[in-house]
Formats: structure tokens, sequence, C-alpha cells
């Protein structure tokens, strides 16, 4: 088996393996707040129904959580193991910035894919916010490979600023949700008349620009023991 195949079959394990833990995770969070809200009762079909139509939302903010995440743990974690296998640093950061990507597609598709299959206003609303979703998701992805080259990078001082810039991210995040005095999905549907074509366009963008930055960012950096 070639190195191509190798490396492929490699951050291919690591982006299902991701996918898998984003479905699950959104499952148990969902059957968790819909049984503690009250809001899933009615009969099979339509607990199902309403199941499917939620699950989306779910599975798009777990996995944008996890893009993040696992944008550093890559650098951190997996370049040394991976470098060690006779990789080029070249083929790690394609590697990285596929996997990455590939992540953000299938949320994309399983999500777009649900909403299409189950009618109703919600699954509606959400169709009509793929634009969005697509922006933002490229744009976390795109952010948690500039953190993670930084940290990378430059070390327990590139960590800190990661650590603090996500920090601020997140807090900025809820504070938005908990200013709107709404929760989540009332959240992002009250914004479903916006046209997010251009936010989506942006951020495939950046996040081309920042595999570009990772690309040049691997070719010198050296393994830390």
């Amino acid at each position: 088996m070639n190195m191509t195949m190798r490396s492929v079959k490699f951050w291919g394990r690591l982006c299902m393996e991701c996918l898998g833990l984003s479905l699950g995770a959104a499952l148990v969070w969902l059957l968790f707040v819909g049984a503690g809200s009250g809001e899933l009762f009615g009969t099979a079909g339509e607990i199902l129904a309403g199941v499917l139509s939620l699950y989306p939302y779910y599975l798009l903010i777990v996995g944008a959580v996890l893009t993040a995440v696992m944008g550093m743990t890559y650098f951190q974690v997996y370049f040394p193991v991976v470098l060690s296998m006779n990789a080029t640093r070249k083929s790690i950061a394609r590697g990285i910035v596929g996997c990455m990507a590939g992540l953000v597609v299938g949320l994309l598709l399983i999500s777009s894919a649900v909403w299409r299959l189950v009618p109703g206003e919600i699954s509606s609303s959400g169709w009509g916010l793929m634009p969005l979703f697509t922006g933002i998701l490229f744009l976390i992805a795109a952010l948690g490979l500039l953190l993670g080259a930084v940290a990378a990078r430059w070390g327990k001082v590139g960590m800190i600023m990661a650590g603090i810039m996500c920090a601020l991210v997140g807090a900025g995040a809820g504070m938005t949700v908990a200013l709107s005095d709404k929760g989540i999905i009332e959240f992002v549907t009250s914004i479903a008349d916006g046209d997010f074509k251009l936010l989506a366009a942006a951020g495939v963008v950046l996040y081309l620009a920042a595999g570009v930055f990772v690309s040049r960012s691997l070719r010198k950096l050296e393994v830390r023991a």
C-alpha cells in the first residue's frame, strides 16, 4: 500500500470517527433536553417526526464544537504520529485540512438529508438556513486550523493564545443566545429570513486560506518531545 492510500485511510478513519461521535452526542443531547422539557410527547409518529426534525440542529451544534476541538487535537496528537510513519509534512497538512473539510461536509449532508426527508415547519426553516450553517461550520473549521497551527508552531504560548481565543468565542456565542431571551433552536430559527449565501462563500474562502496557512506552517514544524 503506497503512502497516499495510507494517508487517505488514516485521515478518513479519523473523520468518520469524529462524525460518528457527533451523531451519537447530538442524539443523547436531544433526548436528554426533550425528555426534560416535555416536548417529545404525542403519538409514536409525532415523536419520531419531532426528533428527526430537531436532530440536525443539535448535530450541527455538537459538530461545530468538535470541529474546533479536533482542529487543535490533530496538530498536538496526530502530527507526530503520522510524521513517524514517514509521511511528509505536506501530506500531513493536506490530511488535516481534508479531514476537517470532510467532517464539515458530512455534517451538512446528513442534516440537509434529514430536513429534506422529514416534512414540517422546523425542517423547512432548517433547510433555509443551510447557507448560514455552511458558513459558520467552515469558519469554525478555519479557526480550528489556525489555532491548531499556532499552538503547534509556538508551543505553550500558542496554546494559551488558542485557549483565550476559544474562550472568548464561546463566551460571545453563549451571551448572544442568552441575551436573545430564546432557546438555541428558537434563536437560530428567528433568523431564517436572512440571506446567508455570502456568508457561506466567505466561510469556504477563509477555510481555503487557513489551509494554505497550515501548509506553510508545517513546512518547518519540528516534533516536540
